[in-house]
Parts: C-alpha cells; structure tokens; sequence
C-alpha cells in the first residue's frame, strides 16, 4: 500500500470539522479524494426515504465537469435495482470492478450517468460505502479514465479509509444541520407564539397581555404615563342588528383608525376584547393627552359603510395618568375603566379624566341598581303621559307613556336616569311588560270617561323578539277591552335590523297595532332602507329638533326625513319641540305630530 498522502490526511482532518457548510464539504471531498485515486469523484447522499442524491462531483477536465453539471445537484431518485449504488449502499466494503468498460458493465450503470461512461470512457471504477452509526449515508465513486492503470488492493484499503473520513464528515454535517432546522423551527413556533400571545387576532392589533407588559415597564421605570381607555358606543346593537361578521369589520375598522391616530405621537393602541381599546402614550403634558383623545374621536367620526349599510361610531373615553391615579397596572386600568363609564353616562362624547369620587359613582351604580331591582318589586314605577299634538288639526289623539321612579328618598327620578341602568341588567324587557300594562288600564278608564286615545308604549328588541309577543300584547289590550289600535310600539331604529323583532313588529302590524320608531337618526338605518320596515311612525330625535328654528340645516334634514316617510306611507312625529318658532317650522314643513313641553 502506498505511504499516506500527508496532504490527503490534512484534508480527512479538514473535513471532519468542516461541516459549517455541507454542500462546500462535499466539493472538498470529491477534490480531495481526485488528487489522490483518479480522474473523477462522485459523492452520492442517501436522504431518510433512502433515496440517493448526486451531490459533488470533481474531475480536471472542464469538458467533463460540464457535462457531469446537469446530473450533479439533481433530484433524490432511488438507486436502479441491480446496479452499482444499490450494491454499494448495501456493501460494508468497497466495491472494486478493475476492468471496469462501458460495455463490461452494462445496466449496472445507473441510467443517468450512462452518457457520461460512455463519452469518456474508464478503466476500472471504486464505488465506496460511507458508512457511520452503522448506517449508510451516501455513496463514494472514483474511477480512472480509459489508458490509466487500474485499481489494486492497496487503492481500495486507502479509499476505504478515506470514505471512513468522508462519511464521519458527512453525518456530522447533516446532525449539524438537522440541529439547525430544528433551532430554527423551534425559534419560528416561539416568535409565532410570542405574536399570539402579545396580538389581537382578529385587529393585529396588541392585546391585553401587551398592554400589560407595557404598564409595567414605563411604570417600572417611574415614567408619566397616560392610558387612553376606549368602549364603542351602541356596539351591542351592530352585532344584534348587523350580525357578528359586520361587526368583526367594524373592529377591524377601528383599530385601523386607532393606529393612524395615534402614530403621530408614538403612542400605542391595543384592543382589550370585545369592544374595547386601550392607548397608552407619554403622559407629561395632559393637553396632549386631550388632543389625543379628541384625535382619536375624530378619526372615529366619518362613520363607516359596510354592505351598504351606514354605521355610525362612536366611542365613550376614559383617561388615567400614572403615578397619580396609579401605580401599577391594574390600579390605572381601573381608574381609566371608571373614567370611561363616566363618560359613557354623560352621554355627551367627550372624554372624561379619572377624578376620586369616580368611585363612588360606581358605588353609587350598584346602589341604583340595587334599589331599582327593590322598586320593581314594591310598585315604586309610575306611568307619565306625554301628550303628542296632531299638528294637522290641533288635537290630542295619543300620548307617551314614561316610566318614572318615585323614589322613597330622591323623590321623581326620569327614565333616562334608571333606563340605561336597567337595559345593562336586563331589567328593560321586565319595566315594558308592566308599561303595557298599567297604560292599557289607563287607555281603559279614560275611555271610560269619554276620552279615546292611544298610548305609545317603549319596547326593547329583546321583548319583541320573545316567542308569543304578538299575542302577549293583543292578550293585554283583550283583557282590558281594547283594540289593537289602541297600542303604538315604540321601538329603537337599530332593533329594526334584527330579522326577529322585524319579523315580529311585522305580525304586530298585521293584527293592528301600531308600530313607531323611535329617535330616529341616531342609529344605522338609512331612508331608502325606511321602504322595507315594518313601521307606521317615524320619530325625529330631539337633536335635529331643539335647535331647528335657528340652525337652517335641522331644518333641511328634518324636512328631507319628513317628504321620504310620507311617500313611504309614514306619519312623522318630533321629539323635543320646547319653543313655538319650533312648533310653527315644524308644521310647516309638514311633520304630522309634535312632542315635547311646549
């Protein structure tokens, strides 16, 4: 056997480290294993589903490397049964063929490298298993072009060695390799859960556990920090009227805006859940904190239109400053969340800042709801009877009933103060089953005084929607003898996108009940949707009536609203008419009935 190539040996201990990049070992492999036992390498890789790839290939004529180019770096494919690498891969030693013609071996030959035996031809041909942990894991092929001496016994322990060198190499570089598709795919399914974790689904938007995390740092830190709590007004309503995926678009939709809002002044939105957002931003100077929040209004303000639907949005704002109102996360949440329903409440929509009695008016909350439940047990409600004026001919043909709470202590408290209370504890649909029966009785002993007249009655869409309502009614006005035309439904605009409540306002017409809806231009509907609802009366809200003596574009849009209802068949009543220019502009643009404490 020939004495060792030292160079060769440097080369075997070159390739036993170098596995940072596999297909570069392979390449110095099949030069290094050239330059000692013939004209041309070969290296084949054996992948899990045991099938051979060509991976490296060396020889010093540039004609055969061109040709070998197409082969080498090709696809997996399975070695030929009955040839050379199915052999080899099944060997535990090198396969020597010392005379080793094109035509001495035939279909041994697996079919892709045909052509190239038989264009350059060779006199005798190793094929060297390479083997590690007692498995193969490619396949070593030199051979020596015709007119060279063939391979001896020497030649085969020295390539034996070699592919012993070779294939140590090899596997350390597919573990290395391996180890590194796994890092990486391990470090891809963290960042994934790190993204679910800290994201809101459904607006990619950060989420609670983001906001969180960022409390605590800039709180941590001592920074004066601002937290901007949002709740979208009447979003209830979107998901009851409009359907879920509607109001998935409309959350969507907000948390686009929220983020364009706020990029200006590098604060951060995330959405809570549900209907709520948060910001958080830089807290030293409260006026920008206040322009913020107006900001985040205003981008709020333009409404939406999905499906052709107009929605309005709106949100109710609470704010909170760290350390004032807070040291820690959850105490500023809350101070912020308590802000927010203050806003709410007012019902005006501007924002409100966290202030020390807040807590109390959420105890407060608690009492009233508390008492109210007591009230409805002990017959603390009564029945207020709002005229509404016939402006064609200057009668009263119906009136409102209001529920009113005569408190035991504060004495008369008005709907607007218990109603939203009662609509948030479910108590609203309870309040209207009594309304329509103590204004039926009503209805009842006027007549029997020799007054006729209807009694319009508030129902919430939860009511209406209950299986029986239509008749829970009609049983109501039957026992105290009165016909269906006695009763007028008041009910939301929005409710009206229900298909229940407008499938069952819809038999309540039919059995002659009347059906108004109430406060209308405040909600989602548009008036070429007023065609299709099920509705004798439309009622203007108050805010485009208070001010339509002295504002021209009340006027406009009142009577806009005014010639679309009666081509579609409708009356027109206004809430909220207090001055006689008011009483006398309305009835000149046509509105059918007034309502108000004129």
């Amino acid at each position: 056997m020939p004495e060792p190539d030292p160079g060769l040996l440097d080369i075997a201990d070159t390739l036993a480290a170098a596995t940072t990049d596999y297909n570069a070992l392979l390449r110095i492999a099949a030069k290094a294993v050239t330059a000692s036992l013939g004209d041309a390498a070969v290296l084949w890789v054996l992948d899990e589903e045991g099938m051979v790839r060509p991976a490296a290939f060396h020889h010093d004529d540039p004609e055969a490397r061109a040709f070998m180019h197409g082969v080498v770096g090709g696809h997996p494919h399975p070695p030929a049964p009955g040839g050379l690498l199915e052999a080899a891969l099944h060997s535990e030693s090198p396969i020597l063929l010392a005379s080793a013609s094109f035509e001495a071996l035939g279909s041994r030959i697996d079919a892709a490298y045909r052509p190239y035996y038989a264009r350059f031809g060779l006199s005798s041909l190793l094929m060297v298993p390479l083997r590690a942990r007692d498995r193969a894991v490619g396949i070593l092929g030199v051979c020596r072009d015709e007119g060279r001496p063939p391979y001896d016994e020497d030649d085969v322990l020295f390539a034996h060695r070699v592919g012993a060198q070779i294939a140590l190499a090899v596997d350390n570089a597919q573990l290395l390799t391996a180890s590194r598709d796994e890092v990486r795919r391990r470090r891809a399914v963290e960042v994934k859960l790190l993204d679910m974790v800290s994201t809101d689904q459904l607006t990619g938007l950060g989420n609670r556990h983001l906001l969180l995390q960022d409390l605590r740092a800039r709180l941590g830190a001592g920074d004066r920090t601002a937290l901007l709590l949002l709740d979208l007004d009447g979003f209830k309503d979107v998901n009851e009227a409009l359907g879920h995926e509607v109001g998935d678009r409309v959350l969507q939709a907000v948390g686009r805006r929220l983020l364009a809002a706020s990029a200006t002044c590098g604060a951060v939105p995330t959405r809570l859940g549900g209907d709520e957002f948060a910001i958080v931003c830089d807290g030293h100077v409260p006026d920008d904190v206040w322009k913020l929040a107006e900001d985040v209004a205003s981008a709020l303000d333009p409404g939406l239109v999905i499906e052709g639907v107009a929605i309005r949005v709106t949100a109710s704002i609470g704010i909170a400053f760290a350390p004032e109102h807070g040291r820690d996360p959850v105490t500023l949440l809350r101070a912020a969340d308590l802000a927010m329903y203050r806003a709410k409440r007012l019902g005006l929509g501007v924002p409100a800042v966290y202030t020390d009695t807040m807590g109390e008016d959420q105890v407060k909350h608690w009492t009233t709801l508390t008492e109210l439940r007591h009230a409805l047990e002990s017959d603390q409600l009564v029945l207020h009877y709002q005229p509404l004026l016939d402006l064609r001919d200057g009668k009263v043909r119906a009136v409102e009933a209001l529920a009113r709470w005569q408190h035991p202590v504060r004495g008369l408290i008005a709907a607007e103060r218990f109603m939203p209370i009662a609509e948030q504890a479910g108590l609203a649909a309870r309040i209207s089953v009594w309304a329509l029966e103590q204004a039926a009785g009503q209805l009842t002993r006027w007549r029997r005084a020799g007054h006729v007249l209807q009694a319009a009655v508030n129902v919430p869409a939860q009511l209406v929607e209950r299986p029986g309502f239509t008749q829970q009614a009609l049983s109501v006005l039957d026992r105290h003898e009165l016909p269906p035309a006695a009763l007028q439904l008041e009910i939301t605009e929005s409710a009206l996108f229900r298909e229940p409540a407008v499938a069952a306002l819809s038999r309540c017409q039919q059995a002659g009940i009347s059906v108004a809806i109430d406060d209308f231009g405040t909600g989602y509907s548009s008036l070429a949707y007023l065609k299709s609802l099920p509705a004798d009366t439309l009622k203007l809200d108050r805010g485009f009536v208070l001010d339509i003596d002295t504002d021209p574009r009340d006027a406009d849009i009142a009577s806009l609203v005014v010639d679309v209802a009666h081509r579609f068949g409708m009356a027109v009543t206004a809430e909220g008419v207090e001055t006689p220019g008011a009483l006398a502009l309305l009835s000149s643009i046509g509105v059918d009935i007034a309502q108000g404490y004129h």
